[in-house]
């Protein structure tokens, strides 16, 4: 599931062999696209800001991609076979060594260098490239009739913090996905920031993303372990579904009308996190979904795609 990690990762993979190399071959494989001409243009830089990424040339306009749910960037040697089905693949890349392919991409689209600044000063500070939590922290108190929960998902408040490391970072610093954002403490709201924050610069270089200690037996202190141990208090990890109207898949924010489509997992530990369970049950029930591991017992529940 890519998070502002996973695009750091893309940055580094493809700056390399794409930064300052003149393009020999540029498929779009999207019809928006398909009158563009790329070829025998030079990239000036490969730059990823929290879940997007943006290939810019000079002049500052950009192909810009988000990976949304599936979708990834690959680099291969030219000639080599490809890792996916040509009806996966959206872009192809070429230099004189390198064939770079967009994968099952979300978005792809053509930015000027206005649209690109327009974007970016939407999103809310990158922990990875551009952090500022005194910003972050004004971003998220500025709605404070929202759920915590959704709001950390919001990347207009940081951008980069997906589904795990947002139920990740509420685990550790104790706070209920469920309560609205007035009720908490600023020193508490700066915690569950710096908490991922944090978590998102370690893993933006580590091959394999890790929030758990390294004795600890799983990736993940809590995402994906529904009906599992709590591994910090006497109780079990639950899922649980949470939304807000001004979340929408795969852009900044939005106006979704239907709440279950835009619903997203939450895990999380009723005890130590202070979390009514009927009350996550309901919330839950409303999009559609169900509470395992919030009682006695409970199904490992596979994260909701």
């Amino acid at each position: 599931m890519p998070e502002g990690d996973s695009l750091a990762r893309v940055e580094q993979r493809l700056r390399p062999v794409l930064a300052g190399h003149p393009l020999t071959r540029a498929e779009l494989r999207v019809p928006a696209l398909a009158t563009l001409d790329l070829t025998g243009r030079t990239i000036r830089d490969v730059r990823a800001y929290g879940k997007h990424l943006f290939m810019e040339f000079d002049g500052g306009d950009a192909l810009h991609s988000h990976l949304l749910m599936e979708g990834t960037w690959r680099a291969i040697s030219r000639g080599e076979r490809w890792p996916a089905r040509a009806a996966q693949v959206r872009a192809v890349l070429e230099t004189a060594d390198t064939t770079v392919l967009g994968i099952d991409l979300g978005i792809l689209d053509a930015l000027t260098a206005a649209q690109v600044a327009e974007l970016t000063d939407l999103l809310g500070p990158d922990p990875i490239h551009a952090w500022d939590p005194q910003e972050a922290l004004q971003r998220l108190v500025a709605r404070p009739e929202r759920e915590l929960g959704a709001a950390l998902l919001d990347q207009r408040v940081v951008a980069g913090i997906g589904n795990i490391f947002r139920s990740e970072a509420l685990f550790m610093a104790r706070l209920n996905p469920w309560v609205v954002v007035g009720e908490v403490p600023p020193e508490r709201l700066k915690q569950v920031l710096d908490v991922a924050a944090g978590q998102l610069r370690d893993n933006a270089t580590r091959a394999s993303r890790r929030t758990a200690g390294p004795t600890f037996r799983d990736r993940y202190w809590v995402y994906g372990r529904a009906g599992q141990a709590c591994p910090r208090a006497h109780g079990r990890v639950a899922h649980g579904l949470i939304a807000d109207p001004d979340l929408q898949r795969g852009r900044v924010g939005g106006d979704a009308r239907d709440l279950s489509a835009v619903a997203r997992d939450v895990y999380f530990c009723a005890r130590c996190q202070g979390v009514d369970p009927a009350t996550a049950a309901a919330a839950t029930a409303q999009l559609g979904g169900t509470t395992p591991g919030a009682g006695r017992s409970g199904a490992r529940t596979s994260p909701r795609r």
